[in-house]
């Protein structure tokens, strides 16, 4: 069986400027870094993080189980929003997409939820049995209610829309960590030409 099938992740919100760019470059390492990005044309293809204008959009067609495991691990530790959407695996898994949401609120969780959609689009898998069990446990109506509703809160939350990528660093800062990272990945360029 394939463990690969395709994915996309786009890369939005707040984020400060050299976090986020340390963190690519910890993934693709030092040449991929923010600059890379951001030069390269928009139809640069697939396989090829690119700045489309809103977000940082990465897309592959053979991703290894369908997400990008070590950039979404990164982007969770440098607190950075992101959507990811994967195609179904016959015989592996199903389509479904993955939203990390970085909440800025003290004592609030950040959203962090894999949702497995099923053939119709659009429809969140729940767990049947977990269903029967709460509807078992209630001693009432509305204690099973209640029971229901707190478990979708919990695993199908109602998730924020992506923002648009929205660097934060002073001016220099940005245009010193675009200007350096430019700097690397032009000479790449240069030395594969």
């Amino acid at each position: 069986m394939s463990d690969r099938a395709w994915a996309a992740i786009h890369i939005g919100g707040k984020a400060d400027v050299r976090v986020l760019d340390e963190a690519l470059k910890d993934v693709y390492g030092i040449h991929e870094g923010l600059a890379a990005a951001f030069a390269r044309n928009r139809d640069a293809g697939y396989e090829s993080l690119v700045y489309n204008g809103e977000h940082l959009a990465l897309e592959d067609n053979e991703a290894t189980n369908g997400m990008f495991g070590d950039l979404e691990r990164a982007l969770i530790k440098a607190r950075v929003a992101f959507t990811r959407d994967n195609g179904a695996c016959s015989g592996c898994w199903s389509s479904g997409a993955r939203h990390f949401r970085p909440i800025p609120e003290p004592g609030e969780s950040d959203i962090d939820i894999e949702l497995v959609l099923s053939e119709e689009e659009g429809y969140v898998c729940i767990d049947a049995a977990d269903i029967r069990k709460r509807l078992g446990e209630a001693e009432s109506a509305e204690d099973a209610v209640r029971s229901i509703e707190a478990y979708l809160d919990a695993y199908a939350p109602i998730v924020p829309e992506l923002e648009p990528l929205e660097l934060i660093g002073s001016e220099a800062e940005v245009q010193e960590v675009l200007a350096e990272s430019t700097e690397v990945w032009l000479a790449r360029k240069a030395k594969e030409e």
